[in-house]
């Protein structure tokens, strides 16, 4: 037997058990990426909102001290005050709490300066004019709050600074000119290099309108000069384009791009200032978010190997054992077989006992009933001679012979009641004459009994059957005969019975109600099935019933006659 199906369906069911695992494994991989991703986005997320919360600092408190210094130089100015040196000295006493502050001043109307100087505010050197920068233009326009300016180079110094300008105004909002100062940009620098950043990330600080303030940057390639692109930046102007992968309501953006000049994929951060025109741009490479799921799904991929190959050996083992098996299984049914005739062989042996009794017991039956024929016969016969005498030949009165009359009937009677019971038990025209004659024997009987119409068509041709197959077919019929004129309510039965070399068919019809063949099997055999069936079963016979309710019954009887003595 060639085994080789078998095997491909071991090793089949050892694969599909290892996808299992797999797919597991890929489920946790995917889950693993995604939270470390979400892990990097906020990580660069909440770097971008602390500096900028940092810087959205700087910016409130440098407003206040310009407050301070334009609601202090107004005052005097209105009142016409000119302490100078005492309003320096309260302007040098904030300024102290300003470590990031480079320059403050302040410039008249027509944008010379009044006090300026470094950190500590000087008197103005004669001849130093802001009124070609943008932020005096624009206070002189009459636009209020705070203005930004920058990045760019300071008036004062060779440095790159950030200006804040505020509009100063009189009581009734006349122009006085500008209280300013600026911001070093190497401040910011000082503060987004604080943050640690992986290979390849960086921290850029820009205006609104592009222009960068300050970056800090792990990739040698960023240029770190003031106004110039980098990479995270180039990927930044890129990103729109896709979709954001966050968008928070504080000014909050979350983008994933590569930049084209080093086709590196970064995770970006956008945070926009509350209180200035400018934002910060947080870059991180997923190279280094890649690196602890890309870890982890090598791990799983060479355990999962492990799991297949394990699988893929024990489908090798059981291969082995199913063949072994098989074989042990074969021995098996061989031995099963051979028991099985052997079972055969000994209910062969227990029928023959069962036919060794029946015929037994017919015997018996035949014995009685000659002996009820005959001798019991003979007595009731001499008794009704005796008693015939005694009516002809005595002096009774009337009486007396009415009374020897009904002795004379009942004898009589009693000698018919014993013939038929002799009949019922033991036929002796089956012995004698064969079964064809006693069946239309016991037909004439139940046709006076009964009234019912019969219709025969025994085609034996006075053939003899085996003594058990005779017995068998007659009893069979007295039972089926007894239950339809008990049961089926019918008005004709037809009775058929054929022979051929190898079996003997009896087949016995009614027209009356009939019955549901499979509710009357699953109930008690109150029509005597069960009792015709054995007594087939002892001859190797068969019983087939065909009924319907309203449909009239049909009773076929075959026994084989293969294999036995005449």
């Amino acid at each position: 037997m060639n085994d080789e199906p078998l095997a491909w369906r071991y090793y089949a069911a050892a694969l599909s058990a290892a996808l299992l695992p797999a797919l597991l494994a890929a489920l946790l991989v995917w889950q693993v990426r995604s939270a470390d991703y979400a892990s990097a986005g906020r990580s660069v997320l909440t770097t971008a909102k602390g500096v900028a919360g940092d810087f959205d600092n700087t910016f409130e408190q440098f407003d206040a001290l310009l407050k301070s210094i334009a609601r202090q130089y107004v005052d005097g100015v209105e009142s016409g005050s000119e302490e100078k040196p005492r309003l320096i000295q309260r302007l040098q006493e904030e300024l102290a709490n300003i470590p990031f502050s480079s320059r403050v001043f302040i410039a008249d109307s027509y944008g010379r300066l009044v006090l300026g100087g470094g950190a500590a505010v000087q008197y103005a050197t004669t001849g130093v004019s802001v009124a070609d920068r943008d932020y005096f233009a624009r206070s002189k326009a009459g636009e209020q709050g705070l203005m930004f300016e920058g990045p760019h180079r300071a008036k004062f110094g060779d440095e790159q600074v950030i200006v804040l300008a505020r509009r100063l105004e009189d009581g009734k909002g006349g122009f006085l000119g500008v209280v300013a100062g600026s911001i070093p940009v190497a401040y910011f620098q000082t503060r987004i290099a604080r943050d640690e950043l992986d290979p390849h990330g960086d921290i850029v600080f820009r205006t609104t309108n592009g222009a960068r303030i300050a970056v800090h940057s792990a990739d040698p390639a960023d240029p770190a000069d003031p106004g110039g692109v980098g990479v995270s930046e180039v990927a930044m102007m890129a990103a729109p384009a896709s979709p954001a992968l966050f968008q928070g309501r504080e000014g909050q953006t979350l983008y994933q791009a590569a930049s084209p000049l080093d086709h590196i994929d970064r995770l970006l951060a956008y945070q926009k200032l509350s209180h200035a025109p400018f934002y910060l741009l947080v870059g991180q490479s997923t190279a280094s978010v890649d690196r602890s799921w890309r870890r982890l799904a090598s791990e799983l991929g060479l355990l999962c190997l492990g799991v297949t190959l394990a699988g893929l050996w024990s489908a090798r083992r059981l291969h082995a054992s199913a063949v072994t098996l098989r074989r042990e299984r074969s021995l098996l049914k061989q031995r099963i077989a051979d028991r099985t005739r052997e079972l055969e062989d000994s209910a062969q042996e227990l029928s023959a006992v069962l036919d060794s009794v029946v015929t037994r017991q017919e015997s018996d039956r035949r014995r009685i009933a000659r002996e009820l024929h005959d001798r019991l016969g003979q007595y009731l016969a001499a008794m009704n001679l005796k008693l015939g005498a005694l009516e002809r030949c005595g002096p009774d009165v009337a009486l007396l012979k009415s009374g020897l009359s009904d002795l004379k009937d009942l004898t009589g009677a009693v000698g018919s009641e014993v013939g038929r019971i002799a009949w019922e038990l033991r036929p002796v025209a089956l012995d004698d004459i064969g079964l064809e004659s006693a069946v239309r024997h016991f037909i004439e009987e139940w046709v006076q009994r009964s009234g019912l119409r019969f219709d025969l068509h025994l085609a034996l041709k006075g053939r003899r059957l085996p003594p058990e197959v005779e017995t068998t077919l007659y009893r069979v019929l007295q039972e089926s005969v007894t239950n339809v004129v008990k049961h089926a309510a019918a008005s004709a039965v037809g009775v058929t019975l054929t022979t051929s070399p190898n079996d003997v068919v009896m087949t016995v019809e009614d027209d009356g109600v009939g019955f549901d063949v499979d509710e009357v099997s699953r109930a008690s055999p109150r029509l005597g099935l069960r009792g015709m069936r054995e007594r087939l079963a002892v001859s190797h016979g068969s019983l087939d019933i065909e009924s319907r309710p309203g449909g009239g019954t049909t009773l076929t009887i075959r026994i084989p006659l293969a294999g036995r003595a005449p």
